[in-house]
C-alpha cells in the first residue's frame, strides 16, 4: 500500500502546487507625450504583458508586508510587447520593481522588458516599460507582492507615469516616450476582454 501512496502523493503535491500559481495577462494602452523616431505626438500605445502571481521575488530588500520601507525584484520567462505607429517592440523577459513606502507613504512599480526587438531589429542593451507611482498618502500595494490589479487613477503620484523605448540608456538612445490611460487584466495574452 506504501508502495502506491507515495507516487500519489507526490502527484498530488506538485498539483497543489501548481494551482496556486497563476499566469495572469494584461493589456495596457496609452498615448505617446513626446515625438520621437517611432510615432507622433498623441498615437496610440498598446503594451500586452504576463506574469505568474505565484513567483517569489529574485531579490528582496526591507519590509515586505508593508509595514515599512521595501523593494522587490522580479524576474519573468514571459514575452512583453509593445505597438505603436505600425511597430512593434518585443522583449522575451519581463522584470517587475516593486516598492512600498510603508503604510500609506506610497508605492510604485516599474515593469519593463529588455533587450529588445524592434521590427526585427535587436538592440542588446535597449528596453521598454513604463512606471507608475502613488501619491504620498495612499496605500495602493499590501506590500512588495508584484500587485493583481493596477488602478492608474490611484497609482497618479504627479510625473509617476511614464513609459519608455530606448536603444541604450543614453540620452540619444530613446525612440518613444508615452503615458498610460488604463490596464486591464485579460483571459489570455493580447485578449481584448
Amino acid at each position: 500500500m506504501k508502495q502506491v501512496l507515495a507516487p500519489l502523493a507526490v502527484v498530488l503535491m506538485a498539483l497543489s502546487a501548481s494551482a496556486h500559481a497563476e499566469w495572469r495577462h494584461y493589456v495596457a494602452v496609452g498615448h505617446v507625450t513626446e515625438a520621437l523616431p517611432m510615432a507622433p505626438l498623441n498615437a496610440s500605445v498598446r503594451v500586452e504583458f504576463s506574469f505568474d502571481d505565484a513567483q517569489s521575488p529574485a531579490v528582496s530588500i526591507g519590509a515586505t508586508d508593508g509595514s515599512a520601507y521595501g523593494v522587490a525584484n522580479y524576474v519573468f520567462a514571459s514575452r512583453v510587447k509593445l505597438s505603436v505607429n505600425r511597430h512593434t517592440v518585443v522583449a522575451e523577459k519581463l522584470y517587475a520593481d516593486v516598492t512600498n513606502l510603508g503604510g500609506s507613504d506610497g508605492a510604485s512599480i516599474s515593469l519593463y522588458g529588455a533587450p529588445i526587438v524592434l521590427d526585427g531589429t535587436t538592440f542588446p542593451v535597449g528596453s521598454l516599460g513604463f512606471t507608475l507611482a502613488s501619491p504620498a498618502g495612499k496605500r495602493v500595494f499590501k506590500g512588495t507582492a508584484i500587485p493583481h490589479q493596477f488602478n492608474i487613477k490611484r497609482l497618479s503620484a504627479p510625473n509617476s507615469n511614464y513609459g519608455w523605448v530606448q536603444t541604450d540608456g543614453t540620452g540619444n538612445g530613446g525612440l518613444l516616450a508615452f503615458k498610460l490611460d488604463s490596464i486591464k487584466e485579460v483571459r489570455g495574452p493580447g485578449c481584448d476582454d
